[in-house]
């Protein structure tokens, strides 16, 4: 619960000093801090690193990385 409270806290102060968008992105891109950390330190066997889980991280920062084009190339136009 605390650590829930943390993070919420830390993403609310993040907001109220940047841009939302900004913020969104990189809180977008936890899922391969995830991967990372649960590979390095797995708390049981389903917290192996497997190319399934790699490939639906990199798919997420894919999507993540062409709406950031979309809205780039969006607001130049």
């Amino acid at each position: 619960m605390f650590n829930w409270f943390v993070a919420n806290y830390t993403y609310q102060v993040a907001l109220s000093e940047t841009e939302a968008g900004m913020v969104n992105v990189l809180s977008s891109t936890s899922s391969l801090f995830t991967l990372i950390l649960a590979a390095i330190f797995p708390s049981n066997q389903a917290d192996k690193f497997t190319l399934s889980k790699l490939i639906a991280v990199f798919l997420s920062i894919i999507g993540i990385v062409s709406m950031m084009e979309f809205f780039l190339v969006k607001s130049i136009n």
